[in-house]
């Protein structure tokens, strides 16, 4: 009560100054996950290769002409070289500009979701994480350990300031949920395993149920299961509509989890609201 009442007492012009430190801070957030862009890129594409994200400059993959700073601005500098190397004039990967919009989109929609807090910068990280698994994973089958690892890391941090709640408050994950989770986990774990030495085939990649780990400590049990039934949902949606022609034996299933996952986490308390509304 006190500090609204602090509040009402204020100026106008301290009003007005608290108001341009509050825009400043989300223009500062805003750039700084939008330069995230550039690294995402560098992380797809070195990550997989085992290259170093650090030692070597960034430089076109064609004729290895290394990229100046003003032509790796996120965004900006793709479009101004219309999606060329201005060197020799290789087209560049629409992925590079795609990762960099999909950069600026998650800051943007946390902010919507969270405010400007701990929890929409520790969410935003997660989601950036998310978009390197993606395209990883959709294009070489493979989940990085470091990456769930950071996601670990992440989970960790979310005990202390990450609470995720319906909009009226009437579902609150808190920590004994991810502590539960990682119970859960375990059980889904040996699950899988008794399955694979029955059928003596690999039904889920190990990278996949090291994510389920992470996500749950960072989620909750309700939110991670809830993300694996729509992570289900769209894969077989998107298997049937645009790949019922493939000859895919084996199909990722990293990219199908993070949209499920994400759904869930933005969107989950009210589904499940939602769902126990129908009984």
């Amino acid at each position: 009560m006190n500090k609204y009442l602090y509040f009402i007492s204020m100026s106008l012009e301290e009003i007005k100054e608290i108001k341009i430190v509050y825009i400043l801070a989300i223009i500062f957030y805003l750039l700084f996950f939008l330069s995230i862009g550039s690294f995402l890129n560098v992380l797809i594409y070195r990550l997989p290769k085992g290259l170093s994200i650090i030692k070597n400059s960034s430089h076109c993959p064609n004729c290895g002409y290394k990229i100046k700073w003003y032509e790796n601005i996120p965004i900006i500098s793709y479009l101004l070289l219309r999606g060329k190397c201005s060197n020799c004039k290789e087209k560049i990967a629409i992925r590079y500009f795609i990762v960099e919009i999909l950069s600026l989109l998650i800051a943007i929609i946390s902010l919507i979701r969270f405010d400007l807090s701990y929890t929409s910068i520790i969410v935003t990280l997660l989601l950036e994480i998310f978009v390197v698994i993606f395209y990883i994973d959709k294009n070489e089958m493979i989940i990085p350990d470091v990456l769930n690892i950071i996601i670990l890391i992440l989970s960790i941090i979310s005990l202390f300031f990450v609470n995720i709640t319906s909009h009226n408050q009437e579902i609150i994950i808190d920590y004994k949920d991810k502590l539960i989770s990682i119970v859960i986990n375990i059980v889904i774990f040996v699950i899988f395993i008794i399955i694979e030495k029955i059928i003596q085939k690999s039904i889920i990649g190990g990278g996949d149920l090291k994510l389920f780990f992470g996500i749950g400590i960072f989620m909750g049990w309700q939110l991670e299961l809830l993300g694996i039934v729509l992570a289900c949902i769209i894969g077989v949606v998107f298997e049937i509509l645009f790949f019922k022609t493939s000859k895919r034996k084996v199909l990722p299933f990293g990219p199908y989890l993070v949209c499920g996952f994400t759904i869930s986490l933005f969107f989950g308390p009210d589904l499940i609201l939602w769902y126990l509304g129908l009984f």
